[in-house]
């Protein structure tokens, strides 16, 4: 039997290869906290000053490469990301779930208006019908809470965990995800 797949799309600006990287310590904890799996953690392209249309060309050619019932999980930029591509490409392949974390919502407020980014109105109906999550830390320091409000609100089916610490680059890892992608 083939190990399940995970494609994990990383935050922006620089990642590793030192410890607290972007996304580095995440990435770290959940490919040690899911062993069993086909974990796929590509570089996208120039992270420290990222363009939609470069990682949305990148990420459909990880995409493509999945097989049906993948798991998506993206880390801020890399969450809008993937819920950008999915709700605008016409998807094929089923998922198994989708997991974002200290994600942006372009357009929540006047700070963060970065129309590239931006979902399209009602973007929960465009989705593939999966199961979707959302995470974030209480004390995340870049990430307004009101995004995550904001991405509850949009997708009241969806699960949305705030967890007490972390901070954005969840230095302590995130084991509601790992418990999350086990209950799948």
């Amino acid at each position: 039997m083939e190990k399940k797949q995970i494609l994990f799309i990383h935050s922006a600006g620089r990642q590793g290869p030192g410890l607290h990287d972007g996304s580095t310590d995440f990435r770290q904890f959940l490919e040690k906290s899911l062993p069993g799996y086909d974990f796929r953690s590509p570089l996208m392209p120039n992270p420290e000053a990222p363009s939609y249309k470069l990682w949305r060309d990148k990420f459909a050619e990880e995409f493509n490469r999945l097989d049906d019932g993948a798991i998506l999980i993206g880390h801020s930029l890399g969450g809008s990301v993937i819920l950008k591509f999915l709700s605008e490409q016409k998807i094929i392949k089923s998922l198994a779930g989708v997991f974002i974390a200290a994600s942006p919502f372009w357009s929540a407020d006047k700070d963060w208006q970065v129309s590239e980014y931006n979902l399209r109105e009602n973007f929960g109906s465009y989705l593939p019908t999966t199961r979707y999550f959302f995470y974030q830390s209480a004390d995340d320091e870049v990430i307004p809470r009101a995004h995550f409000e904001k991405y509850a609100q949009a997708l009241p089916q969806a699960t949305a965990r705030l967890v007490n610490a972390g901070g954005h680059q969840i230095m302590n890892g995130l084991p509601e995800l790992v418990e999350d992608i086990a209950s799948l």
